[in-house]
C-alpha cells in the first residue's frame, strides 16, 4: 500500500533515501497552525500535530473532489495512521488518523526491545556516571550500548526521550536526542585526570547542588 511506503521512511529514513539529519530538520517546528492552542505547527514540508494523549505525529493531509487523505506518524514507536475517505466534507483527516494511531499506540504497543547484555563502559566516561546537578535540578547520566545518556532524575522524566551523546573530540559530545538537542556536552577536568564540572548547553553541572553563582565566589 502506497501510504504505507510513506509512512515508514519519516519513522526511520533509510540513508540512502534521505539523511537522517535532514529528516530531523523536517520535523523541527517552524510556525504554529494556532497560536492560542499550541497543538499543531509547520515543519519543513510537514504538519507537526500533537494528539490528546501527548504524542507528536508528524505527516500531512491531501485531497481532491471527493477524496480526502491523512498519513500521520509517530516517529517514536513507528506507527502510522492513514485515512481514505471518498467524502467531500468529512471529518478532519489529520485528526481522524491521528485517533486511530493513538489508539493503536496505547492498546497494541510494540514490544520491547528483549534484554542483552551491556557493553563495557569506555574509561573515560566512567567519571561522568551518576548523578548532577545544575541549578538545583538533579540529573542522572548512564552509559547504555556504549553511550553516554542523560535525563533528570525525577519520575516524571522516565517518560521523555534520554539525551544521547557522541564523541566529537576528547571531552566534547554533542546531544543528538532529547533535552538540548544538538547543544555540546564538555568535560573539565583537573591535572590529576578527576572530572570537577560539567557544561552541557553552557550550563554548570556539579556533583552537588549550588546556588546560582556560588561557583563564581
Amino acid at each position: 500500500m502506497q501510504p504505507r511506503r510513506y509512512a515508514c521512511p519519516v519513522a526511520d529514513p533509510p540513508a540512502e533515501l534521505l539523511s537522517p539529519d535532514t529528516m530531523e530538520e523536517m520535523c523541527q517546528p517552524q510556525i504554529l497552525l494556532n497560536s492560542q492552542l499550541w497543538n499543531g505547527a509547520m515543519g519543513l514540508g510537514f504538519f507537526l500535530m500533537r494528539s490528546s494523549a501527548g504524542r507528536t505525529w508528524v505527516g500531512h493531509t491531501g485531497g481532491m473532489p471527493g477524496h480526502i487523505t491523512g498519513v500521520f506518524t509517530h516517529r517514536e514507536s513507528g506507527t502510522g495512521g492513514i485515512v481514505l475517505m471518498n467524502n467531500t466534507a468529512p471529518p478532519p483527516p489529520d485528526a481522524f488518523a491521528i485517533e486511530l494511531a493513538d489508539h493503536v499506540v496505547e492498546h497494541d504497543p510494540v514490544d520491547a526491545d528483549p534484554w542483552q547484555p551491556g557493553t563495557s563502559v569506555p574509561d573515560e566516561l566512567r567519571p561522568i556516571l551518576g548523578r548532577w546537578f545544575s541549578e538545583g535540578q538533579p540529573f542522572v547520566f548512564w552509559v547504555e550500548q556504549g553511550e553516554l545518556k542523560a535525563r533528570i532524575d525525577k519520575p516524571a522524566a522516565a517518560q521523555l526521550t534520554p539525551s544521547r551523546f557522541v564523541r566529537v573530540s576528547d571531552d566534547v559530545y554533542r546531544d543528538v536526542a532529547g533535552r538540548e538537542r544538538g547543544e555540546v556536552l564538555r568535560v573539565t577536568r583537573d591535572a590529576d585526570g578527576n572530572v570537577t564540572k560539567l557544561n552541557w548547553a553552557t550550563y554548570l553541572f556539579t556533583r552537588e547542588p549550588i546556588a546560582f553563582g556560588e561557583h563564581l565566589s
